[in-house]
């Protein structure tokens, strides 16, 4: 393996890894919402 294979295959693994954090963001933030409104209601009733 040659020293710029592993920084170009240390590069796509980085974005992909940003990619993925920015999609799970993204997708937790739309059901935290409704998860939190969840809990409130569970709470009160309590």
């Amino acid at each position: 393996m040659m020293p710029t294979d592993r920084l170009t295959s240390r590069s796509t693994i980085l974005e992909s890894s940003v990619n993925e954090n920015t999609a799970a963001a993204e997708m937790l933030t739309t059901p935290a919402i409704r998860v939190a409104s969840r809990m409130d209601t569970r709470i009160g009733s309590m």
